[in-house]
């Protein structure tokens, strides 16, 4: 006789990914914040605090561009989020679509510590929420 388990019943937020469900957008936060959160451990630069949230956004399909200003003992940096890509096409009365509306956004900080390293973090934000 096969025993099969039954206990597992899937959330209704199983496998979305879209973060216009606040749901999603807590679980990419979370994400963030396990991977940037390592107790005392601090980081060398900032930038590898950026490689690894681009690992945990890469779940999610959004692409955080290239960059190289971290400069400073601390500073914020706002990426826009186009997640799947930027809107390229034509409606149908033809207009040209070259670009989204940003309505989300990666508000990433850093700090530098006298103990050496840098403290970073890093949240997904509606634009309207950033601290700019």
């Amino acid at each position: 006789m096969i025993n099969e388990d039954h206990g597992h019943t899937p959330t209704p937020d199983a496998g979305r990914i879209e973060i216009s469900d606040a749901s999603v957008r807590v679980r990419v936060n979370d994400a963030l914040k396990r991977q940037l959160d390592w107790g005392n451990d601090l980081f060398v630069t900032p930038y590898v605090a950026i490689e690894r949230i681009r690992k945990v956004l890469t779940q999610f399909h959004i692409f955080l561009p290239g960059i190289t200003f971290l400069e400073g003992d601390e500073g914020t940096h706002t990426f826009d989020v186009h997640q799947f890509g930027f809107k390229l096409g034509q409606h149908e009365n033809g207009q040209v679509i070259t670009k989204d509306d940003v309505e989300y956004v990666i508000e990433f900080k850093w700090r530098s510590m006298s103990s050496g390293g840098y403290h970073c973090s890093a949240e997904l934000k509606r634009v309207e929420e950033t601290t700019d």
